[in-house]
């Protein structure tokens, strides 16, 4: 005999989480996605290598690059090695990528 899932209507937090992100997910198109990209390696790489510094705990870090993002991270390039940042929440919308980038920063800054 071997294990049997229970039968059950309840659906576990853990999978309610992955589903909610793995929604948020999907909501970011690829277009977007890259234009938040670029625009932060163009426009905000000393942003860039702030978090690699504060999140990632690469204080010598001399560049950081954007190479990836999601509504619940980042993933930067600093020296050769893909770094993963999570977000201090998840993004509701595209747009509030922006302000959880802003509030990242000034987290950075104050500590």
């Amino acid at each position: 005999m071997g294990w049997k899932e229970p039968e059950t209507d309840v659906i576990l937090p853990s999978k309610c989480l992955k589903e909610k992100l793995w929604d948020k997910m999907e909501k970011l198109d690829p277009t977007r996605k890259l234009a938040i990209i670029s625009h932060m390696n163009e426009d905000h790489a000393d942003a860039c290598l702030l978090y690699a510094r504060h999140f990632a705990d690469k204080q010598q870090a001399m560049n950081a690059e954007m190479i990836d993002v999601s509504m619940s991270q980042i993933i930067l390039r600093v020296e050769g090695q893909d770094l993963t940042v999570d977000f201090p929440r998840v993004a509701e919308s595209a747009g509030d990528i922006r302000s959880i980038l802003v509030e990242m920063v000034k987290l950075a800054k104050s500590g």
